[in-house]
């Protein structure tokens, strides 16, 4: 472990100068603290950036380039590119977007996490905001999040869209949906809050949908509590789902605000699909807690690991796997209580199972018989900050 510190003691002053280091080899931790301010960086190397416990740290453009496994976690960012991924990456506790000030106020000025070529990303109790027009000072617009060849998961997280020109009647980059997958990207949004940008009603624009689709495979899921949102627009709110080319998508046990259908390949199961949240502070001397929502009264099983199945691909029947079974902790079984009443499992003290930037990985797992099995949830992960 190294400590990044730019306004105190620590092993490097900056986080690019870290990375830099011959000293720093891959699948090290950079232990970040908030200091007073840090130098964009491009990650090039399988490192795992955590921030300090209680703090967050700022880099205004980071990128992550050509990497394996790798880490950000307690981070704020203007925007974030991550362009090429071949292991497991993880973005935990991640803000994006940059405010400024204009004629009517606040605004996104900037704002995204786009990911390009990722084998396994699993983001998680993010905020990500895409940026918003506003005339004459910004014309450019951007979802929270784009994929495209890309598989990711999305665990609790608060995903918004680009607004077009909220200030007057000048149309911008257009409103942006909360999501878009392109060319070949699954993604599976559990618990996830989905909301797009609004358009310009008055000028006759409609609102785009909470998720774009494009030749990609999405599943969005949760409970009646998880809102995904349609942007404003001239015939009320956009779908829930909508896309183009040859796409797949399941959509269940979520509140959708939408007046304009999604498109007609989106299924809306009766049985809405299981998932998996965390609970608690990943701080050492704190608690987890591992929530499972499904419906009331299936056996499922906790599958709790410390290792990624990296050669992970969807199966028949199944999710994506991202979860090892032949490095498992332990198998815990439970009886779901319904979609909107999640079953906890208590994981201890983070600092019993791993040191800081590791952790614990978990799916549940749903046997053959039950209304919705075969079956595994998304994957989660407890990650660990001292």
């Amino acid at each position: 472990v190294w400590e990044v510190n730019s306004g105190g003691p620590g092993d490097f002053v900056q986080i690019a100068e870290a990375i830099a280091s011959p000293a720093v080899l891959n699948g090290h931790v950079l232990l970040v603290h908030k200091g007073v301010g840090y130098a964009n960086f491009v990650l090039d190397k399988d490192l795992h950036l955590i921030a300090a416990a209680g703090e967050r740290f700022s880099v205004k453009y980071p990128v992550v380039q050509g990497v394996g496994d790798f880490t950000l976690s307690g981070m704020d960012a203007a925007r974030l590119d991550v362009n090429g991924a071949a292991g497991r990456g993880r973005l935990h506790d991640l803000k994006t977007g940059l405010a400024d000030v204009g004629e009517c106020g606040y605004y996104l000025v900037e704002g995204y996490v786009r990911i390009e070529d990722a084998d396994q990303l699993v983001i998680s109790n993010s905020k990500l905001a895409g940026s918003s027009g506003h005339y004459p000072e910004s014309g450019t617009t951007n979802p929270g999040l784009s994929l495209r060849r890309s598989n990711a998961i999305v665990v609790d997280s608060v995903l918004d869209g680009g607004t077009d020109d909220w200030c007057g009647y000048h149309p911008t980059g257009g409103a942006q949906s909360a999501a878009q997958l392109f060319e070949g990207s699954h993604a599976i949004f559990a618990g996830t809050e989905l909301w797009a940008g609004n358009a310009l009603a008055a000028l006759g624009f409609e609102g785009p949908p909470a998720v774009w689709v494009e030749d990609s495979v999405v599943s969005v899921r949760g409970s009646t509590s998880t809102l995904v949102r349609g942007g404003e627009g001239f015939s009320g709110l956009g779908p829930a789902i909508h896309g183009s080319g040859a796409s797949a998508a399941t959509i269940s046990g979520v509140t959708q605000l939408a007046t304009l259908p999604s498109a007609a390949w989106v299924v809306e199961l009766a049985v809405p699909e299981p998932y998996l949240l965390l609970e608690g502070d990943e701080t050492v001397g704190s608690s987890r807690t591992a929530v499972v929502y499904g419906p009331s009264g299936e056996t499922a099983f906790l599958l709790v690991s410390t290792a990624p199945d990296l050669a992970a691909a969807p199966l028949p029947g199944y999710d994506l796997l991202w979860i090892d079974t032949g490095a498992l902790l332990a198998t815990v079984p439970l009886v779901t209580a319904g979609q909107d009443v999640g079953v906890p499992v208590d994981l201890g003290d983070p600092g019993l199972w791993a040191t800081v930037g590791g952790g614990l990985i978990l799916q549940a797992w749903f046997p053959p018989g039950s209304s919705t099995g075969p079956f595994v949830t998304n994957v989660a992960e407890a990650l660990v900050r001292w």
